[in-house]
């Protein structure tokens, strides 16, 4: 696991480098559970705490934001580590299988990358909310901002590990570990513009924001640029190409995966907040619940079709009754079945009278 034990400190500052121990405590005798873990998962949990008390302003409900929670934040860790495994290949090469497999699944030092985070956590949200007919933009909304406190927490997870540091600087806030440096901090830059990032987008969607997904844009755009110019500076980026292959291929160049990525995302984010700031989705939305109501109506319509009687068939059925009886009359005797007259019908009239008047007297 590599050493536990740091000293770190900002002298520029005034504070001097002091012991960081990344294990939080141990479970039986070997059982580690670190620093880094524990705040990652705080991170999550404020993240989702948030999203819920704040999801009626958005047009969602807490439970909409539970389900999508559930779902969302496994996959998200998961495509945290596969990201961070991908670029960084050279970590796991040259060990026994099972000796990967356990190196590959144990995130408890760390080894997760935000970006693979970030794209499994949205797409299962995606996904989720196609299922349960959530309003997906209005989720991604509460979501960014979610998600800007969870990566705040989160850096100073990097801190207590010592790790996701900069160049050599000489300003006043730079970092010393264990006597080298000092550097850039660069997880405290990060942090310091999520929180900074969460302000500002907050107060948008509370005084600006027009349409759905304004702010998960804003958030693109906020995080991409950010994120673009802090990599610059770092010196243990994930690199596009792996070392080996690098050498391997003869290349003498390599590009810096996120900073790559964040442009992209950033240039991304400003066109679809000018497209949503239009109120465009908010149309395509509306026209597709419309759809769907239209759908709704023409098979309810379709199932009292099929339980509905027409006339000609109750006629049919009446018909049927009727030859019915005629049948059942045929069989009977003939002193019962006989015609029946109009003489027949005054006598029976007649032998009436005369029992009432019996019963008179």
């Amino acid at each position: 696991m590599g050493e536990t034990v740091k000293q770190i400190g900002f002298e520029g500052l005034g504070i001097k480098p002091f012991n960081v121990n990344n294990v939080a405590f141990t479970i039986g005798d070997n059982f580690a559970v670190y620093w880094y873990a524990i705040i990652i998962t705080l991170g999550m949990i404020l993240a989702v705490i948030f999203a819920m008390k704040f999801a009626n302003k958005v047009g969602v409900t807490a439970d909409d934001i539970v389900d999508c929670a559930l779902w969302g934040t496994p996959f998200a860790l998961i495509g945290a580590r596969l990201y961070y495994i991908i670029f960084s290949l050279d970590e796991f090469i040259g060990n026994s299988f099972t000796e990967t497999i356990k190196n590959m699944v144990d995130i408890r030092t760390g080894g997760l990358a935000i970006y693979g985070g970030i794209i499994f956590g949205f797409l299962t949200a995606l996904i989720v909310c196609k299922i349960k007919k959530i309003k997906a933009l209005a989720i991604f909304d509460v979501a960014a901002l979610g998600f800007l406190i969870g990566q705040a927490v989160g850096r100073w997870g990097n801190f207590v590990n010592g790790e996701a540091y900069g160049e050599l600087c000489n300003l006043p806030w730079g970092m010393t570990i264990n006597g080298a440096g000092p550097y850039h901090p660069t997880f405290l830059y990060e942090s310091l513009w999520n929180i900074l990032g969460f302000v500002l987008l907050l107060l948008f969607t509370l005084k600006l924001r027009k349409h759905r997904g304004e702010t998960f844009f804003g958030y693109m755009i906020w995080y991409g640029i950010g994120r673009a110019l802090i990599e610059g500076l770092r010196t243990d980026s994930l690199w596009l190409i792996p070392e080996s292959l690098k050498k391997a291929w003869g290349l003498n160049f390599n590009l810096r995966v996120s900073q790559v990525l964040s442009i992209i995302i950033a240039v991304a984010g400003v066109v679809l907040f000018i497209v949503a700031r239009r109120g465009i989705f908010d149309r395509i939305a509306e026209k597709n619940a419309q759809k769907r109501e239209m759908k709704r109506a023409l098979k309810s319509n379709n199932e009292e079709a099929e339980t509905y009687i027409p006339v000609f068939l109750q006629e049919n059925d009446e018909s049927d009754e009727l030859e019915e009886l005629d049948k059942i009359e045929d069989e009977l005797p003939e002193e019962v079945n006989g015609d029946v007259t109009e003489d027949n019908v005054v006598i029976t009239e007649s032998q009436m009278e005369e029992n009432d008047d019996v019963s008179d007297n």
